[in-house]
């Protein structure tokens, strides 16, 4: 018995279209921000965190105290980023990421001038954690912004290209710092991120448009439902491990690596400084791996070569500090698949992360920055405590940290994400 043709349906104009909610869809937004925009907000949280290095003695000196209490102007900066993000996250799903954005930028001015009119090391530092407030807004909006315009595996791809300036600031910031602090002061240091962090201000007020618009926020954004229903998810807690144990591993050799290479090896600062240059080489290679790949084999593969590599790397430093403890070069050569795979792996553990929950990606964006920020500290701080003798310690940190970011990655692999196109 055949069946009746059922007759078509003639799908729904875009006005009336509904959502999950079941409210219409708009039938227009403002255009998309440019990559530009979003490399400018992401830059200023790095560059005001290594420019001031090369004037910390002279901060020290100026400001009557000992070298110790001014690295406080590093330390909290870390700190206070890490925090600040877990609130700004949750505000930005409720409020949008632009205003959050614009509002990070101005407080990053106001903790700049604030540094310039210090008289204390402490009105210092507290001008720098007020910096980091503020400047960390445009990292975490960046990632949240490009997870709302893209599905998973082009927001992986575009966040290779956005987190360049993670790569590039911190190899040229401490030259301008350098530069500016033997002319004008540690004062004339502060006054250039105050200016910079106006000029872009000026452009994202421009170009920043929304996209997380308003009938994408979820009802439970900046509340405790939007924290639990991520920490309540698998597999956002297996993103979450997979990024902080990696990024670990790198923190430990950071922490580690100047000891190693200027104590025990015996070589000056600016052979550190020549050799750390591989570092973000391979980081930038890895970067721009994932942005040409994420899309054509997906995040997951690019995750897993990402994390192959990373975990050779640790093998290969293990081997090449036991068969020439004394050498520099071998040290920082065998460490280049872990550079070159962390390239891979964040913009892509990051993208899966933030496609958990699509509607929460700015809360996502903020426990997960706050999550590798801390567990990165810790990791450091570590190492630069059992340090002594030897390099092994170092080595030690480095290999426990890849293991759990392995773990990360398998556990993420039995709770897959299942992407929810939120655009």
């Amino acid at each position: 018995m055949a069946k009746c043709a059922q007759p078509k349906l003639a799908p729904l104009p875009p006005a009336n279209r509904p959502s999950r909610t079941g409210a219409p869809q708009p039938t227009m937004h403002a255009p998309s921000p440019s990559l530009a925009v979003l490399v400018a907000i992401t830059a200023i949280n790095p560059l005001a965190m290594n420019i001031v290095q090369p004037a910390l003695p002279e901060m020290a000196r100026a400001l009557a105290t000992n070298y110790g209490t001014v690295q406080l102007a590093l330390a909290l900066y870390l700190v206070a980023s890490a925090i600040s993000q877990i609130a700004l996250g949750p505000i930005s799903d409720r409020f949008g990421r632009r205003p959050v954005a614009l509002a990070g930028v101005g407080i990053f001015i106001v903790g700049s001038l604030a540094c310039i009119a210090a008289t204390s090391i402490w009105a210092l530092v507290l001008g720098r954690i007020v910096q980091a407030a503020g400047g960390i807004a445009g990292f975490a909006m960046a990632r949240a912004a490009l997870r709302d315009m893209h599905g998973l595996d082009a927001t992986a791809a575009r966040l290779g290209d956005v987190m360049v300036p993670v790569i590039v600031v911190p190899m040229i910031a401490p030259l301008i710092g350098g530069w500016i602090a033997e002319n004008g002061g540690y004062v004339g240091v502060f006054a250039f991120t105050a200016l910079f962090g106006a000029a872009v201000l000026v452009f994202a007020f421009l170009l920043l448009h929304e996209t997380h618009h308003a009938d994408r926020r979820s009802a439970q954004a900046f509340s405790a439902r939007a924290f639990a229903t991520l920490m309540a998810s698998p597999a956002f807690l297996a993103q979450v491990a997979t990024l902080s144990f990696s990024s670990a591993i790198f923190f430990s050799f950071l922490a580690g690596a100047p000891y190693v290479v200027i104590e025990l090896q015996r070589e000056g600062p600016s052979i550190f400084g020549a050799w750390y240059m591989l570092a973000s080489i391979g980081y930038m290679a890895g970067n721009f791996l994932s942005s040409r790949f994420a899309v054509r084999i997906g995040v997951r593969r690019v995750l897993g070569f990402g994390m192959l590599a990373t975990c050779i790397g640790v093998a290969l430093v293990a081997a090449a500090y036991g068969a020439f403890p004394g050498s520099t070069a071998a040290l920082f050569i065998a460490a280049m698949p872990i550079w070159i795979g962390n390239g891979l792996t964040m913009p892509s553990v990051t993208a899966s992360a933030l496609s958990v929950r699509p509607e929460l990606a700015g809360t996502a964006s903020g426990l997960l920055g706050a999550a590798q920020l801390g567990v990165g500290a810790v990791s450091a701080q570590i190492t630069a405590v059992v340090l002594s003798t030897t390099g092994w310690p170092m080595v030690t940190v480095m290999a426990v940290s890849a293991v759990l970011a392995m773990c990360g990655y398998m556990l993420a692999g039995r709770h897959p994400v299942i992407e929810r196109d939120m655009r």
